[in-house]
């Protein structure tokens, strides 16, 4: 990214554009003035004050004005910049009113939106935020206050700031986070942890650690979440909860190293793997994966599955335990009852 950004202003024209000398990677600052907008560089409100007299309001229509509250070197209402790279839309930034510094080479602004773009599909991120400031040597955008986060789909994060980093095409944020979605208005799924990293391209969310949450499945019942982190696909319907993970679906508890919760054609799958235990109306169960479809009462047990209740011990490589009633359907199965004479 060219230092010269947003520096290079040609008087009496509607728009400021730089070039860098990679043909296939530009950045196109529009900036909305006037055409007296020459004068603008010579600070008249600046210098009107110094001679006793009233400082001038800007025009509305002017939108070019001088900040005569901060030190900025320069100040724009309806400020709008955005970078494309070989005729592909990387990001959209649009703020109310913005400062410009130029020794430091970045902008500060006030009631931020800002438009990440995929570069494998047509998805869009979309952010907002009450203050944001962007350096563009770093290629780095940062939002805080009130952020949200809302992805193609319609799930929606909310934090204190997140963080976008142009080298890797990510939004990353180390605050509390929250989800909720795929309709805000009338969610199925409530997530909270901290910590989010959002992989654009993808449409990949990640939260990082202590995450709580539940999803409403489609037979009615909650599905109740605690995990380490947790990984959210909204395009394909999928999430991967990881590290001690605990669900938990009214009198059935799962506990596993990780979970996944999918939707494929209409139907709701659970896959639970490594170190599996269950536990569901007074029996207790093993093993390295267990599945759950709903719509069914099966949760089928695979690789060295063990079913206990009471004085009884079932083992065998595939056993079916179904959550309704007490029945057991064992595959492979070896030992015996232990209850049995």
């Amino acid at each position: 990214m060219p230092k010269s950004l947003l520096l290079r202003a040609k008087p009496a024209i509607l728009g400021l554009v730089t070039q860098g000398q990679n043909q296939n990677r530009k950045v196109i600052l529009w900036v909305g003035t006037s055409v007296w907008a020459a004068a603008l560089w010579f600070w008249p409100a600046a210098v009107e004050s110094e001679r006793g007299l009233t400082p001038r309001e800007p025009n509305s229509k002017e939108q070019l004005f001088r900040s005569t509250l901060t030190d900025a070197q320069l100040g724009i209402l309806g400020f709008h910049l955005y970078e494309t790279r070989e005729g592909k839309r990387y990001w959209n930034i649009e703020s109310q009113f913005a400062e410009l510094y130029r020794e430091s080479n970045q902008t500060l602004m006030r009631k931020v939106t800002a438009e990440f773009f995929s570069q494998n599909s047509d998805n869009v991120v979309t952010t907002r935020g009450d203050r944001g400031r962007s350096e563009i040597e770093k290629n780095l955008v940062e939002l805080e206050g009130n952020v949200f986060v809302s992805s193609r789909r319609g799930y929606v994060f909310n934090l204190d700031e997140v963080t976008y980093r142009g080298n890797t095409h990510e939004l990353q944020s180390d605050s509390p986070v929250s989800m909720k979605g795929p309709d805000p208005e009338l969610p199925t799924m409530y997530i909270k942890g901290d910590g989010l990293q959002a992989f654009i391209n993808e449409e990949f969310y990640k939260v990082r650690k202590n995450v709580r949450g539940r999803k409403r499945l489609s037979d009615q019942r909650w599905l109740h979440i605690a995990s380490t982190s947790g990984e959210f696909f909204p395009d394909y319907e999928r999430a991967r909860f990881y590290g001690k993970v605990r669900s938990s679906i009214q009198d059935l508890e799962i506990d596993s190293e990780r979970l996944e919760v999918a939707t494929s054609e209409g139907e709701e799958t659970l896959v639970a793997e490594g170190n599996v235990h269950v536990r569901s109306k007074g029996r207790v169960a093993s093993a390295k994966k267990a599945a759950l479809r709903l719509g069914t009462n099966q949760l089928v047990l695979e690789g060295d599955a063990r079913v206990d209740a009471k004085d009884d011990r079932i083992e065998g490589k595939r056993i079916v335990l179904y959550t309704d009633d007490d029945r057991v359907e064992v595959t492979g199965a070896k030992g015996k009852i232990e209850g049995d004479s």
